[in-house]
């Protein structure tokens, strides 16, 4: 047998295994236009994600919700801007629904549920289908403790003898 159809024969083999190892990565991990989309949701999610910290911390100073995402913007005194969703750049959704719960929405490109990844369990709350979605969401119960303490300590200051 002559080097010639040995080397094409190689040349073959090793085409065919390289074009089989895209496929199964392809297969596996996705391709490389969904693996982009998967990015853009976990930034989505990262970013409603800190829009409900703020919203959290500002409730607990202003003790109550803010109206919309611009009023949080200007009250918190840290210098970041509120986030824009990565892809569209326009502005993710917000609506208080009343004194304690509000909506954060976003359009997503990818479902992620308990089935498509394993996850932590504080992630459970932050998944979501494909398409837009509202997270609905509540104020911490930290208000609930301290509302409490506070009418606890009126009561007593009520019941109290005056001398």
């Amino acid at each position: 047998m002559s080097a010639r159809p040995v080397g094409t024969w190689f040349l073959s083999v090793a085409a065919i295994a390289v074009l089989a190892s895209l496929v199964t990565a392809i297969v596996v991990i996705g391709s490389p236009a969904h693996q982009r989309a998967l990015r853009f949701d976990e930034r989505r999610v990262s970013d409603l994600r800190g829009i409900d910290s703020r919203v959290e911390a500002y409730a607990r100073l202003e003790h109550r919700l803010p109206k919309t995402l611009d009023e949080l913007e200007r009250a918190t005194h840290d210098a970041a801007a509120i986030p824009v969703d990565p892809e569209s750049r326009r502005a993710y959704d917000y609506r208080p629904t009343d004194a304690r719960h509000y909506e954060l929405c976003a359009v997503f490109a990818t479902a992620r549920t308990q089935d498509s990844e394993p996850t932590y369990a504080y992630e459970t709350a932050w998944m979501h289908p494909a398409g837009r979605y509202c997270f609905r969401q509540v104020l911490s119960r930290e208000d609930d403790a301290k509302d409490a303490a506070d009418a606890a300590a009126d009561a007593a200051a009520a019941l109290a003898p005056v001398n």
